[in-house]
């Protein structure tokens, strides 16, 4: 009768025990929120500590439940967490068909058990295993695997309080597994609505770029009709003029305005040829010798207005050598450069206040800058990036006062970035803007 007081008492305390174990492990996981990694080893270490067991580990089902995966096995002895083995159902079939068809198998000796023999020779003999306890982990859609408890050392009776723990520890498992993959799937659908939210804005922004770009393009074409019908304008009057009067002083200022005409119709195609080959990569670079000063006289000569009688600026060299400051790089390209500059210049200033200045990089090294300075009414701060940009104007409202397609400037800087150098604008203390573009005195071709 004491016997069985003691062993009442026993049981008793184990449920105890094991009542808050459980309770514990189910706090851990609601307020910690481990990995599952995490939550799998705290119940091994929990399941060795309070039945005794010397390895006890968790196995998980593949798809077809013809094979077991260890997912965490921890060994007391060497007090280590592994992972990795695999049973199949055709090597052990006898035990596969025990916790398949159990949700505890008390194998208390597991050598002799028919439901575990399979694992006598050559496992449980040199591990010396004596006593097995597996019960499945299941959750509302099955069986998903097996948490199995082996104990070392003389065989040993598992106790219906251990195997009731062990088998809610098995609930505990297949129930956190479950969560944890819903919540791996709500994860998962909230990272893709948030891309999806990404992907929406990013379609509004492309959207409204895309309608920002068509309405600029549309604004382009519209000032470059202008831009090509001025200079056509100037050559069909010109000659209009001289089949009436020719007259030395009329050819002389009528051909001067046909040849300026021209140059400006010239500059104009050229720069949207220059634009298509830029955009698909065709544009060629042709990098000769030349003498900088010449070309700068010839590019502002270039830069002249077609309709109006401009002069071409002077140039002051800071502390350069004038003759014999030559450019390895692209010669027409660089003339391209320096006319645009000059054409804006005699739009927004007064041809006299109008200056060209040749010295030294202060950002690059063996490099020259060339400025272009007018005393016009300058670049709004909040657009002289964008000036550098397709189809950007200052202005580019219908009543715009001053000409331009808005590509020019846009050209020269991906000239400038071919030769290896780069343009800029910036206001000028007093009044005006000053246009520089920055270029190596060789040119070094981009890879």
């Amino acid at each position: 009768m004491a016997d069985l007081v003691d062993r009442n008492e026993v049981a008793e305390l184990q449920v105890t025990q094991f009542n808050r174990e459980l309770d514990r492990l189910t706090r851990y996981r609601l307020q910690e929120r481990p990995g599952i990694d995490a939550l799998l080893e705290e119940v091994v270490h929990s399941l060795s500590t309070l039945v005794g067991a010397a390895r006890a580990s968790i196995w998980v089902l593949d798809r077809d439940h013809v094979e077991l995966g260890c997912v965490c096995l921890y060994d007391q002895v060497s007090d280590e967490i592994s992972s990795g083995a695999t049973l199949k159902a055709e090597d052990y079939p006898a035990y596969f068909n025990a916790f398949r068809t159990s949700r505890v198998v008390n194998a208390d000796d597991a050598l002799n058990d028919p439901r575990t023999s399979e694992f006598s020779k050559g496992y449980l003999d040199e591990l010396g295993i004596t006593s097995m306890l597996d019960t499945q982990i299941s959750d509302r859609d099955g069986l998903r695997g097996v948490v199995c408890c082996e104990h070392v050392g003389p065989a040993r009776v598992w106790t219906a309080e251990e195997c009731a723990f062990v088998a809610s520890l098995g609930d505990f498992v297949g129930l956190s597994m479950e969560l944890f993959e819903r919540e791996k799937i709500l994860n998962a659908l909230e990272q893709s609505n948030e891309r999806l939210v990404e992907a929406l804005a990013s379609t509004e922004r492309a959207k409204a770029e895309a309608e920002a770009a068509n309405r600029l393009k549309t604004e382009f074409l519209a000032t470059t009709s202008h831009e090509l019908r001025t200079p056509l304008n100037g050559i069909l009057g010109s000659v209009s003029i001289l089949r009436h009067d020719t007259s030395p002083e009329a050819l002389e200022r009528w051909l001067g305005v046909i040849d300026q005409s021209g140059r400006w119709l010239l500059n104009t195609v050229t720069t949207m040829l220059d634009l298509a080959a830029l955009e698909n990569g065709s544009l060629a670079i042709n990098p000769e010798r030349f003498n900088l000063m010449d070309a700068i006289r010839e590019g502002a000569s270039l830069g002249a207005l077609p309709d109006r009688d401009t002069p071409v600026p002077p140039v002051c060299a800071k502390g350069l050598p004038l003759g014999h400051l030559d450019l390895q790089t692209d010669r027409t390209k660089l003339l391209q450069i320096i006319a645009k500059f000059v054409s804006n210049a005699h739009k927004f200033a007064p041809h006299n206040d109008i200056r060209i200045e040749l010295a030294a990089s202060p950002s690059l090294a063996d490099a020259v800058r060339i400025s272009v300075i007018d005393g016009g009414p300058g670049v709004p701060e909040d657009m002289q990036a964008d000036i550098f940009e397709r189809f950007r104007q200052a202005d580019g409202s219908s009543t715009r006062r001053y000409g331009g397609s808005g590509l020019g400037l846009s050209v020269c800087k991906e000239f400038a970035e071919l030769l290896g150098g780069r343009v800029g604008v910036f206001n000028q203390p007093e009044s005006g803007a000053h246009f520089w573009v920055d270029l190596p005195l060789e040119h070094s071709p981009k890879v």
